[in-house]
């Protein structure tokens, strides 16, 4: 009686030590909750982008007016408007949630948007920050002024673009990747 005993305690113990079931329908449904949470930051940071850029350009349009300064306004809006398509383009092939997928769907689809906006911050300054630059540096040289007051406006424009370049390729990438570890370790 004693054997019988051990052996339902020895039972007990290995079946309390076997992970519990995973519920897969709410792992799914956690993990398009993130997916979703995910896609709505980056439409909401795209639409701050866009409604920015339209700004600008509406400034430059305003500008243009005056014909002392109509290349510049023309080459703020090329460059605005590289910067709002490239933005656009990057997120247009995203493809939205299917409802009826399993969780390595989901997971799989998960982080693909992580690589995918990982991939747009690692080039930030080809895509956002050189156009501007370029804009900034053009404008900053074509405006009579003496050369001793264009040094500082020089490190101003420059210091502000790698900024802008290490906030997203260091800062935000590294964030970006360490959301996708917990993403894939879901």
């Amino acid at each position: 009686m004693n054997a019988d005993q051990d052996k339902e305690l020895m039972k007990m113990w290995q079946e309390n030590l076997q992970p519990a079931s995973v519920d897969a329908r709410q792992l799914a449904k956690t993990i398009a909750q993130r997916a979703e949470r995910f896609d709505r930051k980056i439409f909401w940071r795209n639409m701050r982008e866009y409604v920015a850029g339209g700004g600008l350009i509406a400034w430059f349009l305003w500008l243009s007016r005056n014909p002392g300064q109509r290349y510049q306004s023309v080459a703020g809006i090329v460059a605005v408007a590289f910067v709002i398509i490239y933005l656009w383009r990057s997120q247009r092939a995203q493809q939205p949630l299917d409802a009826s997928a399993d969780v390595r769907s989901y997971r799989a689809a998960l982080l693909e948007r992580y690589d995918r906006q990982i991939a747009l911050l690692r080039r930030v300054k080809y895509w956002y920050v050189a156009p501007l630059y370029a804009w900034m540096m053009l404008v900053l040289f074509t405006v009579p002024s003496p050369h001793s007051r264009r040094l500082p406006y020089f490190i101003a424009f420059t210091a502000f673009a790698a900024i802008v370049i290490w906030l997203n390729e260091s800062y935000g990438v590294r964030k970006l990747r360490k959301a996708r570890e917990e993403a894939k370790a879901v």
